[in-house]
C-alpha cells in the first residue's frame, strides 16, 4: 500500500478516535500508530516492538526536560505569573493595541506553559479588555484569535513545548538552534495571526458574530489586577533563566569549538541540551 495513503488512513484513524470517540489524545496516537505499522506491511509483533521501541527511547532523549518544563508551567499557573506578565505586556503597548499585546503575550507564555492550559488561564483577561470596547463581541474575536496565534506559533515551534523537543530529540539538533529558528518561525507565525485578527476579523460588524457573549463579558468583570501576582521580574526570571542557560551552551560551541574547556562549563549547566543529546 503506498506510504502517503497510509498515512492518510492513519490520520482518519486519529481523528475518529479523539473526535468520535473522544478518547485520550495519547490513545487516539496509539491507534493511528499502530494503524500505519500494519498498513504498511510489518508484523503485527513487530509494530507493536516499534512503537514500544520508538516510545520509549523519546522518554528517555526528552523525558527529564519535559517533566521539568511541565513542573516551570504549572508553577507559572499558580503564581499568577501568566497574568503578570499578559498585563504587563498589555500595559507596556496600551489598550489600542492590545491585540498585539495579547499575541506577544501569546509568544511569550507558550513557552512555559501549555497552550490549551495558558489559553484558559488568559480568557478572562481577553474578555476583560473585550468588555471595554465599543464592539465586544468584534473585540472577543479579534483578541482571542490574536492570543490563540501567539499560543500556538510557539507551542508548535520552540522547544521545551513536547512536540519541537522531540523533534529536536530525534533529529540530533542542538536545543539552542531549534530554539533560535523555531522562535523565529514562531514570530513570523504569530504576527500573520495578529494581523489576520486586525485586519480581517476587526474590520468585521458586530452582527457578523453570533455568539452571545453577554453573560461572559458580565462574569468576567473582576479586575484580573487583584490576583495576588508577582512582580514581573519574579514572573520572568523562572522563564528566562533556563532559556539563558541553554542558548549560552549552544553559543558556547559555535564561538569556542566543541573542545574548550568554556564549553566544558556552558555544557554542564545547560542541563536540559544536555539531557535530549543524551
Amino acid at each position: 500500500m503506498p506510504f502517503g495513503l497510509v498515512f492518510i488512513i492513519g490520520i482518519l484513524v486519529l481523528l475518529f478516535f479523539i473526535v468520535k470517540l473522544k478518547t485520550n489524545a495519547f490513545i487516539g496516537l496509539l491507534a493511528a500508530t499502530f494503524t500505519i505499522g500494519a498498513c504498511s506491511g510489518m508484523p503485527l509483533t513487530e509494530v507493536v516492538s516499534t512503537i514500544s521501541e520508538g516510545f520509549g527511547g523519546t522518554v528517555t532523549s526528552i523525558g527529564l526536560v519535559i517533566i521539568f518544563g511541565t513542573i516551570l508551567g504549572k508553577y507559572s499557573e499558580v503564581t499568577n505569573s501568566t497574568d503578570r506578565m499578559a498585563l504587563s505586556i498589555v500595559d507596556a503597548f496600551g489598550e489600542s493595541n492590545s491585540a498585539l499585546a495579547m499575541a506577544l503575550t501569546g509568544y511569550i507564555i507558550s513557552i512555559p506553559v501549555f497552550s490549551d492550559s495558558a489559553m484558559v488561564v488568559l480568557s478572562p483577561l481577553v474578555i476583560a479588555l473585550a468588555a471595554k470596547n465599543k464592539k465586544p463581541r468584534v473585540a472577543i474575536a479579534v483578541l482571542g484569535t490574536a492570543l490563540a496565534g501567539g499560543l500556538l506559533s510557539t507551542n508548535i515551534f520552540f522547544p521545551p513545548t513536547p512536540g519541537p523537543l522531540a523533534a529536536a530529540g530525534m533529529l540530533n539538533i542542538d536545543i539552542g538552534q531549534a530554539m533560535l529558528f523555531g522562535g523565529l518561525v514562531a514570530l513570523i507565525r504569530t504576527l500573520f495571526g495578529w494581523l489576520y485578527a486586525k485586519f480581517f476579523l476587526q474590520k468585521k460588524e458586530e452582527n457578523w458574530f453570533t455568539y452571545d457573549n453577554q453573560e461572559i463579558i458580565e462574569a468576567a468583570s473582576k479586575d484580573n489586577e487583584e490576583k495576588n501576582m508577582p512582580g514581573l521580574t519574579g514572573a520572568l526570571f523562572p522563564l528566562v533563566f533556563p532559556l539563558v542557560l541553554i542558548l549560552m551552551n549552544t553559543f558556547g560551541k559555535m564561538i569556542f569549538g566543541e573542545g574548550s574547556s568554556i564549553v566544558s562549563v556552558t555544557s554542564f549547566i545547560g542541563v536540559a541540551d544536555t539531557l535530549i543529546r543524551h
